[in-house]
């Protein structure tokens, strides 16, 4: 019997592949055709201005991609099971939500896609109505439902998500919001987009960052990139990189005059090993460009960035690219910099601001997992 089982695993593994490799190729065969087409993958080339990035956003539309357990469906490969305990994931993405309310804009809407929207709503609203700030929570049949979610002030609805037949694993959930930012590109009230995982704490001060160095690294073809940190015995780690980095790499300096700012030191910006960060931001020149024409706007495009077998890896990690891939500066690895501040000789730090909390805090605390492991004040190395 044991043979037959090794003979059925080799069989699958190498039907796998050769859908990896077929979906590969399609992929790539888009990207051709995106090109022949006369589209242009970057919003901005290096060494042009964008066009100016209002500091304090009009309208902020914020998707916040979060699975719960089918409350009437069986376990199935097809969807992702042991997602830890429901009350708890429902209390990390209200703890979310929670911080993306306090977005400094006249008008911020929070889109909570979902394959549970009814059980989602009910959650967040019995939350929400305990607090100080009790906030309405609604439940929008579709993304085209959009437009009648209100103008202005804060509101959060809950959208539902269900598998197709050709993208029928639950990991597809994360890239419904690709169609609710195209959806809301006709309502011009909506200045900034925000995509972001449900368990991370997304700030005023990291939007007020983003839009504060967008332009000045615009010249560059860069954007301002965050870095992912939890809390863990009184310290805080870094999410994402597994070794201490240094500064011998390319990067940009900014005076404190070419970033806007009216005092302190000069930043110098640059790549870390990893530059995966579980959310990114657009303004209303990025979105445009990025939903028309990068790889990264489609889970089968997006398999030109990441090509690694077998197809369900990854599609997490690449719906949440965005932008950071399309037309990187020579040098670079990613679009994506962090500002380091220089302390003295051999002494460098991250700058706060770039920092957003992984509330979950599942890595700082295993020894199983490699990352999570060097405290923020540590991340570079002398």
């Amino acid at each position: 019997m044991a043979d037959f089982d090794l003979v059925r695993e080799k069989a699958r593994n190498g039907a796998l592949l050769a859908r990896s490799h077929a979906s590969l190729a399609a992929a790539r065969g888009l990207v051709a055709l995106d090109v022949a087409r006369g589209r242009r993958v970057g919003a901005v080339p290096t060494g042009v201005r964008a066009e100016p990035a209002d500091l304090r956003p009009s309208g902020v539309l914020v998707a916040v991609a979060h699975w719960r357990s089918p409350s009437s469906a069986p376990a199935s490969e097809d969807f992702p099971q042991g997602a830890g305990d429901e009350s708890g994931r429902a209390s990390l993405l209200a703890e979310c939500i929670e911080s993306l309310l306090g977005l400094d804009a006249d008008r911020v809407l929070v889109a909570v896609l979902t394959n549970e929207p009814r059980q989602a709503a009910r959650h967040l609203s019995a939350h929400f109505a305990g607090t100080s700030n009790p906030t309405a929570v609604s439940t929008l049949a579709n993304d085209r439902s959009l437009r009648g979610a209100g103008t202005d002030g804060n509101r959060v609805v809950t959208i539902g998500w269900r598998p197709t037949l050709r993208w029928r694993h639950g990991f597809y959930l994360t890239w419904a919001h690709k169609a609710l930012f195209g959806q809301a590109l006709s309502d011009p009230g909506f200045s900034h987009f925000v995509y972001l995982e449900d368990d991370l704490r997304f700030t005023r001060e990291s939007l007020a960052y983003w839009c504060r160095f967008r332009e000045p690294l615009a010249l560059f073809g860069l954007l301002p990139g965050f870095v992912r940190y939890e809390v863990f015995n009184g310290d805080r780690y870094v999410v994402d990189q597994a070794r201490r980095q240094n500064l011998y790499r390319p990067s940009v300096v900014l005076s404190a005059s070419e970033s806007g700012r009216t005092s302190g030191p000069d930043l110098r910006f640059v790549n870390l090993d990893n530059p995966y960060q579980g959310m990114y931001v657009l303004d209303r020149g990025l979105a445009i460009d990025h939903l028309r024409n990068s790889p990264a706007r489609s889970p089968l495009r997006s398999r030109t960035e990441s090509p690694v077998p077998p197809w369900e890896q990854l599609v997490r990690e690449r719906a949440a690219m965005g932008p950071i891939f399309d037309n990187v500066p020579s040098g670079f690895i990613s679009r994506n910099v962090v500002p380091v501040l220089d302390l003295g000789p051999e002494e460098q730090c991250l700058e706060p601001s770039c920092l957003v909390e992984h509330v979950s805090g599942n890595y700082a605390p295993s020894p199983d997992r490699r990352y999570g492991k060097i405290r923020v004040e540590d991340l570079f190395a002398p």
